[in-house]
């Protein structure tokens, strides 16, 4: 009955003070829960939880993923990248079956190696075809493959498969590939892909019928990526490369695979869509245009400078002589295959040849250099000023103004990297200067040409290059993404103020 229930329900009813009805362990349990860690009841003294202090939880064990940036920026992990291929390649070429006497190879020539193979220039200090078997001539052509269409096949992957770790959109990398979606990355890939293997495979049908006797097919196959991939190398033995000067037919080959890997995927892809002038991206026509332009003005430069040096083009008939200058133009920019003894050209076209290394090839291809891209804006940029302009034009249409922006910055640090080697060869190296600097231009610039002072460095001077062989594959498209970083941050206004330049 209600009325014997000691507890009551009547809504009026008013609650006696008394024991709580919760049972005692369960009221134990949860005075232990509000208490302090450290205290057994609510009467210890404040001296008492001072003395105590509280437990620290034990911290989990730290694992390889806790060192990882959760987010890096894009151009970290594509340094990180190359480098792990430098090192990779390093070791592979160190062992001694990568050498054809069978023993070890110097670290320091191996790391030479492969820094000049991942960054497609050709600097050697050891002959390619006499030092290295063919295992590690197949380590050095894989590196070059890596190191050259990979290079944008590598940032494809990385801007598709981890958009979502990686800070790659911040860095508008799309910028350089022309795609801008992860769908148009796929497409551009395949495309990248089978270019490639298209105009690889063409050229080793082509250059098959050149080459003859054993190892014939493998001279094909390594001349053909070498040349597309603009990165200069060569098994051929020396007889052979002192008459390649008269082989029209191999070296009318070689430049045309030169210039189509300088070109680059994207401009080529453009120009197999379009197929018309008219139909072409602004990118494509200036590349095209300037492309054109530097590979005529070269060779027209080079063979009226070298026209009578008896120890370049002067013992040659004049066809032959047409036909090495062009040759010598279109490596000259990218690849650094060369049927001439660099070492006896003139101060004048040792001098045109370091410019023409400067400026390089197409952006977002094989070659080196500042790009015809940036060069070009550079000149159209000069001639607006002169003209009165308030913006940049070509072929109808305006350049924004970030892109001026970025190349002026591009150039003007590329002077400083390119300088740079010279002041600290300058002190290691008793080497004539002029050929100092033409290797550090041709260092930076990936192109591979020597005067043939190369071998003859020290290992600190060998050391300089390497670093700036990698740099100067990275460089410039690291510094134009680590600006479109920094373009995201909010200007602050501040008033403007008239300064004298000239």
């Amino acid at each position: 009955m209600r009325s014997t229930s000691a507890e009551g329900s009547g809504p009026l009813r008013e609650k006696k003070p008394g024991p709580s009805p919760v049972s005692g362990p369960s009221r134990e349990k949860r005075q232990r829960t509000v208490s302090p860690p450290g205290n057994s009841s609510r009467s210890a003294s404040p001296r008492a939880r001072k003395a105590s202090p509280p437990r620290k939880a034990p911290e989990p064990e730290a694992s390889l993923s806790d060192y990882i940036p959760q987010n890096p920026p894009f151009f970290v992990v594509f340094v990180a990248a190359f480098a792990l291929m430098v090192l990779i390649g390093a070791a592979l070429l160190w062992i001694p079956k990568s050498s054809v006497s069978g023993d070890y190879t110097s670290f320091s020539d191996a790391l030479f190696t492969a820094t000049s193979a991942v960054s497609c220039t050709g600097l050697v200090v050891v002959d390619t075809a006499a030092h290295w078997s063919h295992f590690g001539q197949a380590v050095i052509l894989v590196l070059i493959q890596f190191g050259g269409f990979g290079f944008m096949l590598i940032s494809s992957y990385l801007l598709i498969v981890l958009g979502e770790r990686v800070n790659l959109l911040d860095f508008r990398f799309s910028d350089a590939i022309d795609a801008y979606s992860r769908p148009a990355c796929v497409k551009f890939a395949l495309q990248t892909i089978g270019l490639t293997l298209l105009f690889e495979g063409v050229g080793i049908l082509v250059l098959r019928h050149r080459f003859t006797g054993d190892g014939s097919m493998w001279d094909a196959v390594f001349h053909s990526i070498s040349a597309f991939n603009n990165a200069g190398f060569t098994i051929m033995d020396p007889v052979a490369i002192e008459h390649l000067y008269s082989d029209t037919y191999l070296l009318t080959t070689i430049a045309v695979l030169v210039i189509l890997g300088g070109l680059s995927a994207p401009v080529l892809i453009n120009l197999l869509a379009r197929r018309r002038w008219a139909g072409l991206s602004l990118n494509a026509k200036i590349a095209l245009m300037a492309s054109v332009v530097l590979l005529a003005g070269g060779m027209l430069g080079i063979l009226v400078m070298e026209y009578g040096n008896d120890g370049t083009l002067g013992p040659m008939s004049v066809p032959q002589k047409i036909v090495n200058a062009f040759f010598c133009s279109a490596n000259t920019r990218t690849a650094g295959f060369s049927a001439m003894s660099v070492g006896n050209f003139g101060f004048q076209a040792l001098a045109l040849v370091m410019v023409l290394m400067f400026i390089g090839g197409v952006a977002g291809s094989t070659a080196g250099g500042i790009k015809v891209n940036s060069f070009a804006v550079l000149l159209l940029t000069v001639r607006s000023y002169i003209m009165g302009h308030h913006r940049v034009h070509a072929f109808g249409k305006q350049i924004p103004e970030a892109r001026v922006h970025e190349a002026i910055t591009v150039f003007a640090l590329s002077i400083l990297v390119v300088c740079f080697p010279v002041f600290i060869l300058a002190f290691t190296e008793d080497l004539p200067k002029l050929d100092l600097l033409f290797e550090s231009f041709s260092a930076f610039s990936t192109v591979g040409l020597s005067t043939g002072v190369t071998p003859a460095l020290s290992m600190a001077g060998r050391l300089v290059l390497a670093v700036s062989m990698f740099v100067g594959r990275l460089g410039p498209l690291t510094i134009v993404l680590a600006i479109s970083e920094r373009r995201r941050s909010v200007e602050a206004f501040e008033p403007e103020e008239s300064v004298k330049v000239w």
